[in-house]
């Protein structure tokens, strides 16, 4: 990425940020935050290009108001990218088929 790039990472669970602050250290492009986005974003309106989420929206009550706060930081050119793993898609291979097909049945299920 270009040098002028920072990426912000949120997460509610602050054992996760310190993993990833520990993880990262190095680099000051990343900043983490422990933050429950469901209390909006601790942002600037038109801060961001781009704003990637990943197995996030499925789990906020009022996604509503998460996407008028998503919408609020991004600039006028912004982007934002949405992303949720679909287990039940998963290529695992085995030799047992029948077993790998339960086993990826059952993941997905629950």
């Amino acid at each position: 990425p270009p040098v002028d790039c920072h990426f912000w990472g949120l997460d509610t669970a602050a054992t996760a940020i310190q993993a990833t602050q520990a993880d990262h250290r190095f680099d000051d492009r990343f900043t983490f935050l422990a933050h429950d986005v469901s209390q909006g974003l601790p942002f600037e309106d038109g801060q961001f290009d781009v704003i990637f989420s990943k197995n996030v929206l499925e789990s906020i009550p009022d996604k509503l108001s998460l996407l008028q706060e998503v919408h609020r930081v991004l600039n006028s050119e912004g982007q934002l990218l949405i992303a949720h793993y679909d287990w039940d898609t998963q290529a695992i291979d085995g030799d047992d088929k029948d077993f790998i097909r339960a086993m990826l049945l059952c993941f997905g299920d629950w």
